[in-house]
């Protein structure tokens, strides 16, 4: 049996439907933007913790540690640093004041 179609010639093919993709996912608790950078601080500490291992099986421990404890000085001078600065601009605000 000799089936034709009962279109017309000048009728094309379908149009096919747009291919949109997955549909968006709402983002689990874990994956929020906001905890984004307390997970790269996890990565991080966790990164530290096994180069430490490592430097600690090498016996080189004192030297791993000598990092964080220099910026951990840094950073306190700073603090320290900027209170004496603040304290300073303050008073000599307030002489100008009483002036």
């Amino acid at each position: 049996m000799n089936c034709r179609k009962l279109a017309p010639p000048s009728v094309g093919l379908e149009p096919t439907p747009p291919n949109l993709g997955p549909l968006p996912r709402l983002n689990p608790p874990l994956q929020s933007p906001a905890l984004t950078p307390l997970r790269e601080f996890l990565n991080a500490l966790r990164g530290w913790w096994q180069a430490f291992g490592y430097m600690k099986k090498q016996g080189l421990r004192a030297y791993h540690l000598a990092g964080p404890a220099a910026l951990t000085v840094i950073a306190f001078s700073g603090f320290r640093l900027t209170r004496a600065l603040t304290d300073w601009i303050r008073n000599a605000a307030l002489d100008c004041l009483k002036l």
